[in-house]
């Protein structure tokens, strides 16, 4: 009698742990078949190019600027990005050429 209840209750724990596994595998595939059209909307968005007006007036802008700047100079051999530094090259050259005079140097 106790053999056949031990019995049954393994297989009980056969069923709920196959259960779980099922579920976790239908999450997988639900997220495999939603990935490629996230990242294809993220590479869309990552197209679009950064207008440094729009940056500063996001609540966050000031902080990503700040975070590309950073990008752009933190590389693992140590010298900047030279894509990056061309682009900075050609924007401080449009800022320049549109009478930007830069930051308030003595502002805190």
């Amino acid at each position: 009698m106790i053999g056949a209840s031990a019995a049954a209750v393994a297989a009980n724990v056969i069923m709920v742990v196959g259960s779980v596994f099922m579920e976790i595998a239908i999450q997988q595939v639900v997220d495999i078949a939603t990935a490629e059209q996230e990242l294809t909307a993220k590479l869309e968005a990552a197209k679009e190019p950064v207008e440094l007006e729009d940056l500063l007036e996001n609540e966050n802008g000031r902080l990503q600027l700040t975070y590309y700047w950073s990008s752009m100079l933190d590389t693992a051999s140590g010298r900047p990005d030279t894509g990056l530094v061309g682009v900075a090259t050609q924007a401080w050259a449009a800022a320049r050429a549109s009478n930007y005079v830069g930051p308030d140097t003595t502002a805190p």
